[in-house]
């Protein structure tokens, strides 16, 4: 069994942690569909400056972030992966954005989705 999302939905989270150095800054909005299966795209485009390895870096870590807020929680046993999740915009810092930083808002965002959202118990086929 697993959870599948029952109505579109779009969430944001905006993630900001100070520390002694630059802080650590990351933006995330995703929308998110109801699927039959768990599906990650970036439907949004990075910045000029964000060079090809840092794109690639930080759209693992958004994916990773996704996936492990939809996983099993101590108050329920299900992973909710029937999404379809889109990252539709992004916003960044150039000193003080990470993949930790982008990790940590999609998964925020995504646990809102997990709490909030409306989804039924399906049996997979």
């Amino acid at each position: 069994h697993y959870f599948r999302l029952l109505e579109p939905r779009t969430v944001h989270f905006d993630f900001r942690r100070h520390t002694c150095g630059p802080s650590s800054f990351a933006s995330v909005q995703l929308a998110c569909d109801p699927s039959d299966q768990f599906r990650f795209v970036r439907g949004c485009t990075w910045p000029a400056n964000v060079s090809g390895p840092e794109q690639e870096s930080w759209d693992a870590a958004i994916s990773c972030g996704v996936w492990d807020a939809l996983q099993p929680t101590a108050g329920d046993p299900h992973v909710a992966d029937g999404v379809a999740v889109t990252l539709v915009a992004t916003e960044h810092d150039p000193v003080g954005s990470s993949g930790m930083a982008f990790y940590s808002a999609a998964w925020h965002a995504i646990r809102q989705l997990r709490e909030a959202g409306h989804w039924v118990l399906t049996a997979r086929t």
